[in-house]
């Protein structure tokens, strides 16, 4: 059928895609439509179903509606609009949030860099890079409107997160640093929101346990960063991505944002999924940049769920813009 060179239409799911996880089983048709029956399922949105389901009709059957504890919804692209207050002429930056990005290592300094800078360009009025001192020469200090600083020991984080509304943790970050847990568990404690990516999950893998409740805390991982926070084989999450991700946030009550082209966005109460990605956002940096505008959301006090949405989507859009201009 793939090889007819036909316009193929499927009706509800394209036979071969698991309509739970969206992978192929097997072999699959090769959809230029589908015409899906009431409601959107899980296997047209994730993985290898955007590929195979083409172009998605919605087709109203009367179907009576169940209601379930656990509501999983389609996130509009147009749900942005509206949600981010314009500035007023009389204003200055710190009413515009102060974010703090905590990351950076040897080779890994453009990481940080990219995290701040979007922050700023989300509408963050003063925004921090904060590197350990060991790196001060790795560091690229290229843009004049981004703060820099460093530190070499726990006793100075305090004073220099003091007036973060919000903190990135993680981003270039690297590995087995006893110093980096200890700040992560400061960080913890101060209860500012925090958006934990990249080298920061492998450190809240080791403190995770002895919480129960981290609903100031967004972490933003993609596939494998996933796998490894919860110990399990990339395959075996890949069978059940949504319910590996429920567990994880109705467990430490945080909010997770699972990221790829289509990226899963959850909170105790509610699974967003969110469409709108381009195969161009394939590249490193672009999970640094999507941390930033998130933290931006939350340093100007907009809560954890809705900034994740908000953030999440306006990647997207300006991923598409991008590479409308290539």
């Amino acid at each position: 059928i793939n090889e007819s060179f036909l316009d193929i239409i499927s009706i509800d799911m394209p036979s071969g895609i698991h309509p739970d996880n969206g992978l192929v089983m097997g072999a699959a048709i090769q959809a230029k439509h589908t015409l899906v029956i009431q409601n959107i399922k899980q296997g047209h949105l994730l993985q290898d179903g955007p590929d195979y389901s083409g172009n998605l009709h919605i087709i109203d059957c009367n179907i009576m509606q169940c209601v379930f504890p656990e509501i999983q919804m389609h996130l509009d692209e147009l749900y942005t609009i509206g949600k981010i207050t314009p500035r007023k002429k009389n204003t200055h930056k710190y009413h515009y949030g102060s974010v703090v990005t905590i990351g950076g290592s040897k080779g890994m300094m453009g990481a940080p860099v990219l995290c701040a800078k979007a922050t700023q360009k989300t509408g963050t009025g003063l925004s921090t890079i904060l590197h350990h001192e060991r790196y001060f020469k790795d560091a690229m200090m290229i843009d004049p409107s981004l703060l820099y600083n460093h530190y070499s020991s726990i006793e100075e984080i305090p004073a220099l997160i003091r007036k973060a509304t919000a903190i990135v943790f993680g981003p270039g970050l690297n590995k087995n640093d006893e110093l980096n847990t200890k700040i992560l568990q400061y960080l913890l404690k101060t209860q500012k929101p925090i958006v934990i990516d990249a080298g920061g999950l492998y450190y809240l893998k080791k403190l995770v346990k002895s919480y129960s409740d981290l609903s100031q805390v967004i972490i933003t991982p993609h596939f494998a960063e996933m796998a490894d926070f919860i110990d399990v084989p990339i395959s075996e999450l890949k069978e059940n991505p949504v319910l590996y991700a429920q567990n994880i946030v109705h467990k430490y009550k945080l909010t997770v944002v699972l990221k790829g082209y289509t990226t899963l966005i959850l909170n105790d109460d509610h699974t967003f999924f969110s469409n709108y990605g381009t195969p161009g956002l394939a590249k490193a940096g672009s999970g640094d940049v999507l941390a930033g505008i998130i933290a931006s959301l939350l340093g100007r006090r907009m809560n954890s769920i809705e900034a994740a949405k908000i953030g999440v989507l306006l990647h997207s859009k300006t991923g598409w813009f991008a590479q409308s201009k290539l």
